[in-house]
């Protein structure tokens, strides 16, 4: 199981939308649905459901949110145990030309 799609399943939660939950996340829409479908496929349930303005999620996916938000927590806890620091990321999107002229500056900072 991806923990990376873990996340992604809090997200869509937390925003009650996956085109939110996307933005929110820096992936695209078609990512983070094929991520739930995954989940879905995993659990062997259906865990949400086409709405009017987006999707809502059904029981089974009430029921698994904590127990997904506790293994999230307790799998970055481990992480920051055995590497000694926290997860982090930093993604940065340049054109060439100005990667060219920036990228060298950031790394001096």
């Amino acid at each position: 199981m991806n923990v990376q799609h873990l996340r992604y399943f809090l997200k869509v939660m937390e925003t009650g939308s996956i085109s939110r939950a996307a933005g929110l996340l820096g992936v695209t829409q078609p990512t983070l649905s094929v991520a739930l479908k995954r989940i879905e496929q995993e659990f062997g349930a259906r865990l949400f459901a086409p709405d009017g303005r987006g999707i809502r999620p059904l029981a089974g996916a009430k029921l698994l949110e904590d127990r997904i938000r506790l293994a999230v927590r307790v799998l970055s806890e481990a992480k920051r145990d055995l590497t000694g620091s926290a997860p982090a990321a930093l993604k940065i999107g340049l054109l060439q030309s100005l990667a060219e002229n920036w990228l060298p500056r950031l790394g001096n900072a």
